[in-house]
């Protein structure tokens, strides 16, 4: 059998009250200068707010372009960078954003991807959040147009060689 433990000493409350008692005004010293500290800070402190604009990556018909989730991937990543890129940034502060500049604006935007969504999230940080919310919109809006854009000229390059192909073969 396993020996026996000696009892516990019983816990004497008055002698920790007593010493409690005598020590009360460093414990309130202390108490009050860490939380006048704390409040201190934190009212020198700048106040920053995130704004989060989010961007669904739709998939083009399968027919025409892989789909595989390697593929799916490279695309998001492809899309987070490119909502951090000098050009784009730099397109939007022209497109709305009065007073910022491509590298203020680099320090304010952020792009993270949920793969398993195909979402990609533009965060913007500003110090109000009229600020933060703009900076998010428009740059989401910038990506988009410039998608667009992209999307309309491959249309057209394609219809032009589908065209030029039927030509010929009249």
């Amino acid at each position: 059998t396993a020996p026996e433990l000696p009892p516990d000493d019983p816990v004497e409350v008055g002698r920790y009250f007593d010493a409690f008692k005598r020590s009360r005004w460093l414990v309130a010293i202390i108490v009050v200068s860490l939380t006048g500290a704390v409040l201190v800070v934190s009212l020198l402190m700048s106040k920053t707010y995130r704004a989060t604009s989010k961007l669904v990556l739709s998939q083009p018909p399968q027919s025409l372009l892989s789909s595989d989730a390697q593929s799916t991937q490279r695309d998001l990543a492809t899309v987070k960078a490119s909502l951090t890129y000098r050009p784009l940034l730099a397109a939007a502060a022209k497109n709305g954003l009065t007073g910022e500049t491509v590298d203020s604006l680099r320090g304010k935007v952020q792009a993270s991807v949920d793969q398993d969504a195909n979402v990609i999230s533009v965060v913007g940080t500003d110090d109000t959040a009229r600020g933060a919310a703009a900076i998010a919109n428009v740059v989401a809006a910038t990506f988009l147009a410039r998608e667009r854009r992209d999307q309309q000229r491959q249309v057209k390059r394609t219809r032009d060689v589908l065209t030029k192909a039927l030509a010929d073969l009249e």
